[in-house]
């Protein structure tokens, strides 16, 4: 009867939470929300006999090493591979045609990728039927510079023919009058000029042909060289693969994310499509938010293990930590209009034992040992709670406040307040106390709210109001339609 009476209470109080969320829906979002599930939380928690009859369950504080640690989320990559990038054509769409799969096991000389390269094709065709043309106008000048030196050459031999004549007419020219004479020798003066003119022409008709053939081979050879261009640059719109190993996509920004390539993309120039790594030198990828990074040192061992296969461990040791951050929405993929407040460092674990296990592309947890702290007091992490804001643990004598040290997922030590001879209550009565940070964490929501209202009683000010009730976000002005 309790638990049903409970669900109407709660049903009732729900309906009435709704209402307050229309009307009020973004100051009260958030606390009305924390209100509901504290109600969840009491209604039901104090309902339950059984819990309420079972006695408190302790356990002892340890004296015994920490080990504080990071734990991460990583992605593997080798930290060598061969990279096929995108051509740079600017003028042309790179589109994918072919992918070879990935994961694929592949040998030198394979295709692993094919663009489209119909547009080059086209221009290819074009400078073909240019280099034609080329080669006909080649051939004719050459049938019209044999022909014109023909025409030259026949004329020399007339203007030899000719002179032959003016001197013949000299010699029979002794025996006439002076006239004659005369007129013989200005005969043999013109044929022997004419003959020199005939001999000059042919030479700078040589010297024309020459020119006139070197510009035409010229621009014939421009006409190959344009189509082995085009051919060279085809040959680069087909990746082949460089060495045998196993195929990874590469990834590149499609719009605000960052994703593996697929086939029918259009990707930029430059980027990389394919990448052959090194199985043998593998390594994990995680992003250290910069509150941690400080602890992240070179150097330092780390444990790994896939999340797929948890009970296989690897070790490692981080290599290499970037020193330039990035916001964390850029570092996942996520690109905002705005970027994200927290940044991250890219930090590169080094795996000492792979094996064929290690696939790149696979997420694989790194837990990197920061620090090592002897002769800690040490207690579960679910133990400790908050009493008005200060970390307080419940011993077998009550609660008892605390001051804390380091800790990592699943113990924290405790510098002061308690010895190995005490005893911790596991779970801890929260009907007595809050969740540890829970202080902070509503004083963090109530400042948003506080911020809001603040903006809200502006809006109010300068005349503003907000509709609710419109299918989407609208301002309207008092007065205005």
């Amino acid at each position: 009867m309790k638990n049903i009476s409970s669900g109407l209470i709660l049903s009732r109080l729900l309906k009435i939470l709704l209402n307050l969320f229309k009307r009020y829906k973004i100051i009260s979002s958030i606390l009305i929300g924390a209100f509901v599930l504290f109600l969840f939380y009491k209604i039901f928690s104090s309902g339950n006999p059984a819990d309420a009859s079972s006695p408190p369950h302790f356990v002892n504080v340890r004296v015994d090493t920490l080990f504080t640690d990071l734990v991460l989320s990583g992605d593997l990559q080798s930290s060598k591979a061969v990279s096929l990038l995108a051509p740079m054509e600017w003028q042309y769409n790179l589109q994918i045609i072919y992918l070879v799969p990935e994961g694929s096991h592949v040998s030198k000389g394979d295709t692993l990728l094919k663009f489209d390269a119909s547009k080059l094709q086209v221009v290819l065709m074009n400078d073909r039927r240019e280099l034609q043309k080329k080669k006909a106008g080649l051939k004719e000048l050459k049938l019209q510079q044999a022909f014109r030196m023909t025409q030259l050459k026949n004329n020399l031999k007339i203007s030899r023919y000719n002179l032959e004549e003016s001197g013949l007419r000299v010699d029979k020219s002794r025996f006439e009058s002076n006239v004659k004479k005369q007129q013989a020798e200005i005969s043999f003066k013109q044929s022997t000029i004419q003959l020199k003119k005939a001999e000059q022409a042919i030479k700078n008709q040589k010297i024309i042909q020459k020119s006139d053939l070197t510009e035409m081979n010229m621009e014939v050879e421009n006409a190959q060289s344009a189509i082995q261009d085009i051919l060279n640059r085809m040959k680069k719109f087909t990746l082949i693969s460089p060495m045998s190993g196993m195929v990874v996509y590469g990834k590149a920004w499609f719009g605000s994310t960052v994703r593996k390539i697929r086939m029918g993309d259009k990707v930029r120039p430059g980027q990389t499509m394919i990448r052959l790594p090194d199985l043998k030198l593998m390594e994990s990828l995680i992003f250290v938010n910069e509150i941690d990074i400080q602890k992240i040192k070179v150097g330092q061992k780390a444990q790994l293990w896939l999340e797929a296969y948890p009970d296989k461990t690897y070790l490692g040791m981080v290599s290499e930590i970037n020193k330039i951050s990035q916001p964390q929405n850029y570092a996942h993929g996520k690109m905002w209009n705005k970027p994200s407040p927290i940044h991250v460092f890219l930090t590169h674990v080094k795996i000492t034992d792979p094996d064929s296990s290690l696939k790149p592309g696979m997420t694989i947890k790194t837990r990197v040992l920061l620090d090592t702290l002897p002769d800690a007091v040490i207690i579960p992490a679910g133990a400790v709670v908050e009493i008005n804001g200060k970390p307080a643990v419940f011993t077998r004598k009550g609660r008892r406040f605390i001051q804390l040290g380091p800790r990592n997922d699943a113990f924290i030590s405790v510098l002061k307040g308690l010895s190995k001879n005490d005893d911790v209550q596991l779970p801890p009565p929260l009907d007595r106390s809050q969740p540890l940070g829970q202080l902070a964490f509503y004083r963090q929501n109530q400042a948003k709210s506080d911020s809001l209202e603040h903006q809200l009683d502006l809006m109010k000010k300068e005349g503003f109001k907000f509709d609710y009730n419109a299918k989407r976000s609208k301002i309207k002005k008092k007065g205005h339609k």
